[in-house]
């Protein structure tokens, strides 16, 4: 099974058009099981989305106030790659204002039926004006290899006084608890320097998630696996002359993994972000059912 994650800044990238379609052109190469995206945005006046579009592309809606429109990037997604041939199953929230146009979102995407979908608050606050409000995304999708959970998340920093990793985390824990027996896969922006210790990434470990980038037995904090390269949006004051590894995929049960990559970068497809995307692929085995 592929699983890929990327922060994809959607709607604010330069030549965002030609970024779109060498998106989609990698991911046609890839053929994902699960694709999570973050910064999935759409221009709040734009208007809302012909109800028989999102039917058409199997849209799976979650509770929310957000209405998906016209221009929102994971709408355009689903579309294109359902007309080049990609099966497309999907589900989509909003978070949050963005740049105080858009409604900034969290997407699910997979060839394979959405069983369910849910999203609830990893922060203190609710206001939708606040850039610190953040929610998680949790889909669990039909796949050849049983029913898989993927939860997708865009977290906050750890030294956040106002919204902190760890309380941030703590109620993501708490959520997710009654999952545990299930296949659980943690996918997105953690904004988790690897390189930090005694932060965000040694807690999550801690409470027995593994990293699936460890897994695939990468050298701790190996340059080919940084996401992000200095001075990107949020980050202008934590240069440090070299990129960093902050975007990440884990999973609660011991499993194969037989590779994990950075992509979307020049030497792999071409830059559609300013971050990378992580694609893993782990050994699983078919269900029975």
């Amino acid at each position: 099974m592929k699983l890929i994650t990327l922060n994809s800044h959607s709607l604010i990238e330069e030549n965002y058009e030609e970024k779109f379609h060498r998106f989609i052109q990698g991911i046609l190469t890839e053929r994902p099981d699960i694709l999570a995206l973050q910064e999935v945005n759409q221009n709040m006046a734009e208007t809302e989305a012909d109800p028989e579009e999102l039917r058409e592309t199997n849209f799976f809606s979650s509770p929310s106030s957000i209405p998906v429109r016209r221009d929102n990037h994971g709408l355009r997604c689903a579309k294109e790659l359902a007309r080049l041939g990609f099966p497309v199953h999907w589900t989509w929230i909003s978070a949050k204002t963005g740049y105080d146009r858009f409604d900034e979102g969290l997407a699910l995407i997979s060839p394979f039926p959405v069983h369910s979908a849910e999203s609830f608050y990893l922060t203190s606050s609710h206001s939708y004006g606040n850039w610190r409000t953040r929610k998680a995304l949790l889909a669990a999708f039909e796949t050849p290899w049983g029913l898989q959970y993927a939860c997708n998340l865009h977290m906050g920093r750890w030294e956040d006084a106002e919204e902190p990793f760890s309380l941030q985390w703590q109620r993501l824990s708490s959520h997710l608890s009654p999952l545990e027996e299930q296949q659980v896969w943690l996918l997105g922006d953690f904004n988790a320097p690897a390189h930090r210790r005694n932060q965000s990434l040694d807690l999550i470990l801690s409470q027995g998630w593994l990293d699936t980038c460890r897994l695939a037995g990468h050298p701790e904090n190996e340059p080919a696996d940084c996401t992000v390269e200095d001075g990107i949006d949020g980050w202008e004051d934590r240069a440090l002359g070299r990129g960093m590894r902050i975007d990440y995929i884990f999973t609660n049960h011991p499993v194969s993994i037989s590779s994990s990559r950075v992509i979307f970068h020049p030497e792999a497809y071409g830059t559609v972000s300013d971050h990378r995307a992580v694609a893993v692929e782990a050994l699983l085995s078919h269900s029975s059912k």
